[in-house]
């Protein structure tokens, strides 16, 4: 099942991705390759965390719950993930169709 941070299950293990580019150039503002997290609160702020081999939380990999898209299974965050980068393929696209209206004839 693939998740938002409103419906995502909290304290449990998850895939988590994220893509999204710069609006001016074509840096990285966000890339999250498919990876296992874990949506908790730990403290006082909610939050994702990234889980290494073993499944334990890594405290310094603490990323806001709206920065990603989440599933349940590896295959279902490359899903998304690739949902992602397609979206931004046909907002450039769009935009080039858009450019292109405006050489004189």
């Amino acid at each position: 099942m693939k998740y938002t941070y409103k419906d995502v299950p909290r304290d449990t293990e998850l895939w988590c991705c994220a893509y999204e580019t710069n609006s001016k150039k074509e840096d990285f503002a966000l890339k999250c390759l498919p990876c296992r997290c874990k949506v908790t609160k730990i403290s006082w702020r909610e939050s994702c965390y990234k889980l290494n081999k073993k499944g334990e939380i890594v405290n310094s990999s603490s990323v806001s719950i709206y920065s990603r898209v989440y599933a349940d299974t590896y295959n279902e965050a490359v899903e998304l993930y690739n949902e992602l980068v397609q979206s931004r393929i046909n907002w450039l696209n769009d935009l080039v169709v858009d450019v292109k209206e405006d050489f004189i004839k």
